[in-house]
């Protein structure tokens, strides 16, 4: 059987995943991007970069999903004004440790796969295929290949973005 962390990090293995559609025993990834060109990079990359020196960035990482918040699925649809957005945080972990990373207004509407926002206490049928969805992420077994952005926000903070990811399921 494969340590799927191990082969993670190794360099090689790397560069196999940055091939299209390639997914090693062992691993059921539930997400998809369309950025499987760009090499995949770990979480302790991420965390590395330099965004006051070389400003933001964008990366595709390999990643687990450990937890998110709110803890409660209906709560990841806030009202901003008199519409509903995503406002979510997911904490991916990797070989190489963790990252807390939000998903926010229209990319959340591309992460659970074009389901739009709206009061997920009113509407059962969107909340039932968000659930779905959020069951998918957190099987056993279940890794995600997404892509992060990190950047510095308004006030200064360093912050990781989920964009250009879809749940499959």
């Amino acid at each position: 059987a494969y340590d799927v962390r191990r082969v993670l990090q190794n360099h090689q293995t790397r560069e196999l995943l940055a091939n299209r559609d390639l997914e090693l025993p062992g691993m059921n990834i539930v997400t998809s991007t369309p950025f499987d060109s760009v090499a995949p990079s770990t979480l302790e990359e991420v965390r590395e970069h330099n965004v006051a020196l070389h400003g933001p960035f964008k990366f595709r990482c390999i990643a687990r999903a450990l937890s998110h918040q709110p803890h409660e699925v209906e709560d990841i649809v806030v009202q901003r004004g008199d519409q509903h957005i995503y406002k979510l945080q997911l904490i991916l972990e990797d070989a190489t440790g963790q990252l807390p990373a939000l998903i926010y207004e229209n990319d959340g509407a591309e992460f659970f796969h074009g389901v739009p926002a709206v009061d997920l206490r009113s509407n059962n049928v969107s909340y039932r295929i968000i659930q779905s969805k959020f069951k998918a992420l957190f099987q056993q077994g279940a890794w995600l290949n997404v892509c992060i952005k990190k950047y510095k926000s308004e006030a200064g903070n360093i912050k990781y973005r989920i964009f250009g990811t879809s749940i499959r399921a």
